[in-house]
């Protein structure tokens, strides 16, 4: 007995919703959520650059790119140029797959290749303290080594300035 699989593509329950609904999820969405939106299919990124109100109301979204992108002639009107942080510890995992990283333990990697290379793969990345998409410069440091961070600069500043706080169930930090 044979079977046969249809290849017919038929629109997904969400495309079926009226386009009201359809904005109203779209709202409800971070920037970065929209963002991988716009990669999965056709349909979805059409409709949501066709209304760029969508995604320039939502959480983690800045219209200019920050200085540290490297300047390019045409940019497109939404890419990962706009995000300015993420939202979720997820956004954090999936921002940094995307961007080529992989994962980091707490006291970071060494890196062994030549620090230029590595700023060409690897151009952002995402704290996953304050959420901030962020050079990837924010994320290296040199004593006698190159390391990459999973955290970046101002957060681990952060935490070294603070000072310990005593305990108060035995006065001591």
């Amino acid at each position: 007995m044979s079977h046969e699989f249809t290849t017919k593509t038929s629109p997904s329950l969400f495309l079926r919703l009226p386009a009201e609904l359809r904005l109203e999820v779209y709202s409800q969405c971070s920037a970065f959520t929209l963002l991988i939106l716009t990669a999965t299919t056709r349909s979805l990124r059409s409709e949501i650059f066709l209304h760029p109100s969508i995604y320039r109301q939502t959480t983690g979204y800045i219209q200019e790119p920050e200085a540290w992108w490297t300047p390019r002639t045409t940019l497109p009107a939404f890419s990962i140029r706009n995000i300015k942080r993420v939202t979720s510890a997820e956004e954090v995992q999936l921002c940094n797959r995307m961007a080529g990283w992989k994962r980091l333990a707490k006291n970071g990697i060494r890196i062994n290749s030549k620090i230029d290379k590595l700023r060409s793969r690897l151009p952002y990345g995402a704290c996953p303290i304050c959420l901030g998409v962020k050079d990837l410069n924010m994320f290296l440091t040199c004593s006698y080594v190159w390391r990459l961070w999973r955290d970046c600069a101002d957060c681990e500043k952060k935490h070294v300035e603070q000072p310990v706080q005593p305990n108060p169930m035995w006065g001591g930090p």
